[in-house]
């Protein structure tokens, strides 16, 4: 998966979270570590799907 359909999940979960109360430091943290997450699954996704 590239980095741009990575960061567009990454945006509409995070549209769907209330983060009126972070800093923008923090809401920075929070979309690194959700983009990271979904890229960790869909390489974790992509070693499976070629095992198979």
């Amino acid at each position: 998966m590239n980095n741009e359909k990575i960061h567009d999940l990454t945006m509409l979960y995070l549209s769907q979270q209330d983060v009126s109360s972070l800093t923008p430091a923090q809401l920075y943290v929070r979309y690194k570590t959700v983009f990271d997450e979904i890229k960790a699954e869909s390489h974790k996704n992509a070693s499976t799907a070629k095992v198979g």
